[in-house]
């Protein structure tokens, strides 16, 4: 038995071939790329993993620095009821309403 390849024959297992053959590198860029997805997501998570952990960081810097902050304001505040009480006066008689000559 011997085969004869006749040119149908031919062309048929070519077409076959080249089929099959862009079928593989079909599935293999398929794969490539459900890869290359998977690593983008991966790397874009960590950043914003990184990124969360460094505002973190910075509120609890900025939370300090407010306490810090107040209790200065608090130190001034009573250092200014202290003059104004050694003067006679007080923060409402300042900040209060002044009557004007004029308004009777």
């Amino acid at each position: 038995m011997n085969p004869q390849f006749d040119t149908k024959t031919l062309i048929s297992l070519a077409t076959f071939l080249a089929g099959a053959g862009s079928a593989v590198w079909g599935m293999v860029r398929f794969y490539a790329d459900g890869e290359k997805k998977r690593y983008a997501a991966e790397r874009d998570f960590t950043h914003l993993r990184n990124n969360q952990e460094q505002m973190k960081t910075q509120i609890a810097s900025l939370a300090k620095e407010i306490d810090s902050l107040s209790d200065d304001m608090k130190t001034h505040l009573a250092v200014f009821n202290v003059m104004l009480s050694q003067r006679g006066e007080s923060v409402s008689g300042i900040l209060g309403y002044k009557k004007r000559r004029d308004d009777g």
